[in-house]
């Protein structure tokens, strides 16, 4: 079942719990046990707290983004309209994508990051124009071109826009 996590954003990019374990990324695309990790001042739950909607107005956005999760083996817990509603408590979350608004329109030139440089010690990078949003992320192009046969799927967390830095460093050839 789909849900929502606010989750903290670090200067790094990675994505972290809110409060419990928070100095521990989360990876996407990754089955993630709940564990319990006892913190002062929070009562102990060993589960991973989600929500039906990206909506929680008694928590400021700062530093923080919406991920939108795929959970199994949870319990509905309604809280206060005020806390966001209907919540729940999951024993197994798969984080999917950010709900970040990327602002990123057809045409931009966009940095999508896949596999892992072992030399670098970081993931690939490759300069793409964007097509289109999809259900699962976006649709880019091959610089260009415009067909489905020079086009790439991305989730968005893996989409960012270009900036002159980039084209520098990235663009190869004539």
């Amino acid at each position: 079942m789909i849900a929502y996590k606010l989750c903290r954003r670090l200067k790094n990019g990675n994505i972290t719990s809110l409060f419990i374990n928070k100095k521990v990324a989360l990876p996407f695309d990754a089955w993630l046990e709940a564990e319990n990790h006892p913190t002062k001042g929070f009562k102990e739950r060993p589960f991973w707290h989600c929500t039906a909607q990206p909506l929680a107005p008694h928590l400021t956005m700062k530093g923080r983004v919406w991920v939108k999760v795929e959970m199994m083996d949870f319990a509905k817990v309604q809280r206060p309209e005020s806390q966001g509603g209907l919540w729940y408590l999951a024993k197994r979350i798969k984080l999917i994508d950010t709900m970040e608004d990327k602002k990123i329109e057809q045409g931009d030139i966009v940095v999508c990051k896949w596999g892992w440089n072992d030399v670098l010690q970081k993931p690939f990078e490759f300069l793409y124009d964007f097509g289109y949003y999809t259900d699962y992320g976006c649709v880019v192009y091959n610089h260009g071109e415009c067909n489905m046969q020079d086009s790439g799927a991305f989730k968005l967390y893996q989409v960012r826009r270009a900036v002159s830095e980039d084209i520098e460093n990235l663009t190869w050839g004539d």
